[in-house]
């Protein structure tokens, strides 16, 4: 299904752009949480989640945003 919403995402705008809406620093740094405190058979689909976000072309600056927001919780 996630290959299937990557790949119309990639030629419709509209859906792209309800992509871009939902994928902002705040969720992808809920991706990156998941990541380190799911089983391992969760974080590949965490990782695919994230590879497809990258494939569709969500802005480097969204992932800076979040590495930022990342590194500045407490306890990091």
């Amino acid at each position: 299904m996630l290959e299937v919403f990557t790949s119309v995402a990639q030629t419709k705008a509209n859906a792209l752009a309800m992509v871009q809406r939902v994928a902002n620093p705040y969720m992808l740094q809920i991706l990156i949480n998941l990541f380190g405190h799911c089983e391992p058979r969760n974080q590949v689909m965490v990782l695919k989640i994230i590879q497809n976000l990258i494939r569709i072309g969500i802005p480097s600056e969204v992932f800076e945003a979040t590495i930022k927001t990342v590194k500045a919780q407490p306890g990091k």
